[in-house]
């Protein structure tokens, strides 16, 4: 998704290919469109990327912020590999139950 995206995010019809992608990973019409018709959701998101910005500097996607503890956040931008996440996690936690949880949005049918 995130490699492709300038193939699909900017064209006129990225909503069509947007839902090409979901397809192919196994959400299912009815699933997609529920999600793509959730204000709910996308105002999540949205203040979530205006935060994001805001406090990390996030500029892309996609970016991730890992806020250890203790510690002072890592920013990944771009793909990562597992191995990556992995070795932070190793060195930046000692109990990894301490991580910060994170939400999980519902896609109502």
């Amino acid at each position: 998704l995130y490699e492709q995206q300038d193939k699909w995010a900017y064209k006129d019809d990225y909503i069509e290919r947007l839902k090409k992608y979901a397809e192919r990973a196994g959400m299912g019409e009815k699933r997609t469109e529920a999600c793509l018709r959730n204000k709910e959701l996308k105002d999540a998101i949205i203040k979530d990327i205006k935060e994001s910005q805001e406090k990390f500097g996030v500029s892309r996607t996609p970016t991730f912020v890992f806020i250890a503890p203790k510690k002072e956040p890592v920013i990944l931008e771009g793909p990562q590999p597992y191995d990556v996440f992995r070795e932070l996690v190793k060195k930046n936690v000692e109990n990894p139950s301490e991580l910060y949880r994170f939400e999980k949005y519902e896609f109502r049918e």
